[in-house]
């Protein structure tokens, strides 16, 4: 499926829904049980941790379904392989 464009060739990107979901997950995960002033243990971040390595992951993803859509129509700047 194309990436959605405008007019002037420039894509468009779901942010608004990309950032709706890091916000939900933050709220979920990263603030749940966590009272205003309190000083956050080492067990609080490593508890947190497969939640930030999914995230990064997916905008790893995220990224590359990006380039790869804004550079398949051409092939300038792109070694052939031989």
């Amino acid at each position: 499926m194309p990436m959605p464009r405008r007019a002037s060739g420039q894509i468009m990107l779901p942010l608004g829904n990309i950032a709706k979901e890091s916000i939900q997950i933050a709220y979920k995960w990263g603030y749940e049980g966590v009272k205003a002033g309190t000083t956050l243990a080492d067990d609080y971040f490593k508890s947190r941790m497969p939640y930030v390595m999914k995230q990064i992951a997916q905008g790893g993803i995220r990224l590359a379904m990006i380039l790869n859509k804004a550079f398949a129509d051409s092939e300038e700047g792109f070694a052939t392989a031989t």
